[in-house]
């Protein structure tokens, strides 16, 4: 996975040196207002990353990243409800990873 990360991040480099420009900005800002909906700054990145890698990849990396914003997001409210217990758990975490 850690290869896909690396091609994935230079093909972003070589899209930001080259297609970013101010028209792309405004035209982007238009289409959120028209639209109410936030949409990606740069889609060309993701038909990028949809050609290099497929389409079935691509779900499975954005499924796997969602997962992980829902555990902290959930960490989260654990420990504002109940900071004690999040140190407890903070600390046997700890004493598993070593």
């Amino acid at each position: 996975m850690d290869w896909r990360r690396k091609n994935l991040e230079r093909v972003v480099d070589e899209i930001k040196e080259t297609a970013y420009d101010e028209g792309y900005k405004a035209g982007h800002e238009r289409a959120v207002k028209k639209r109410g909906l936030p949409t990606p700054s740069h889609p060309e990145i993701l038909e990028e990353a949809v050609r290099v890698y497929g389409k079935e990849p691509q779900i499975d990396m954005a499924i796997e990243e969602m997962s992980e914003l829902t555990k902290a997001l959930l960490k989260s409210r654990r420990a504002e409800a109940k900071p004690e217990a999040y140190e407890c758990e903070r600390t046997t975490q700890n004493i598993y990873e070593g």
